[in-house]
């Protein structure tokens, strides 16, 4: 499982967001969590923490319910059913 033995913060700005920094040694990466994206209004919502961060490091959203790819330049898109498979998030 990914999550297991991670550092997990909640990005100080966005508390009202399920946008969260993980750091496994030398790896980090911001992921922000939806159950859907689909409407418009959601997808805002969700993706704009991304542009507020300046850093380079890498960017994700896990989203629960979708089938579609979301994904942006900036953005990888996760479905949750691969999520649960994945050994690493590279």
């Amino acid at each position: 499982m990914i999550i297991r033995e991670k550092y997990l913060k909640r990005i100080r700005p966005f508390y009202d967001s399920d946008l969260i920094k993980i750091i496994n040694g030398n790896k980090k990466y911001y992921i922000q969590v939806a159950y859907s994206v689909a409407a418009d209004d959601a997808y805002s919502r969700k993706m704009a923490p991304f542009n507020l961060i300046k850093d380079n490091l890498s960017k994700k959203i896990l989203i629960t319910n979708e089938d579609l790819d979301y994904s942006t330049s900036l953005v990888q898109h996760i479905k949750f059913k691969d999520f649960l498979w994945l050994e690493d998030l590279n």
